[in-house]
């Protein structure tokens, strides 16, 4: 337990997550960037709905494109939206480490 209580400790003090949680304060407070925000959210998802159900995708990729185009325009939102991508991708490997490490062989019969 002791492991895991250390391990949270040097997430939650890394320079990129304190600054991860920074942007994130100060997206939720500013009412137009968090709508831009969302936005684009929103249309990623109804943009993967749409090809996944083999509908024709192309208004909502305008859609999409335009709302991305305005979040290009928020540095504050490319530098979160950019951290985020990479705090996952250490978590994610992460785990899989960890997932790996705890895997027990059973012998075969």
């Amino acid at each position: 337990m002791k492991a895991l209580k250390q391990l949270l400790f040097l997430i939650k003090n890394d320079p990129r997550v304190k600054r991860l949680n920074e942007l994130e304060n100060v997206i939720d407070h500013s009412k137009k960037t968090k709508q831009i925000h969302e936005e684009v959210k929103q249309l990623q998802k109804a943009l993967v709905r749409a090809k996944n159900n083999g509908i024709d995708y192309s208004s909502v990729e305008r859609e999409y494109q335009a709302a991305y185009a305005t979040l290009l325009d928020h540095p504050l939102l490319i530098e979160y939206l950019d951290l985020l991508s990479e705090i996952n991708d250490d978590l994610q490997f992460l785990s899989e480490y960890i997932e790996k490490g705890l895997e027990i062989k059973i012998p075969n019969d």
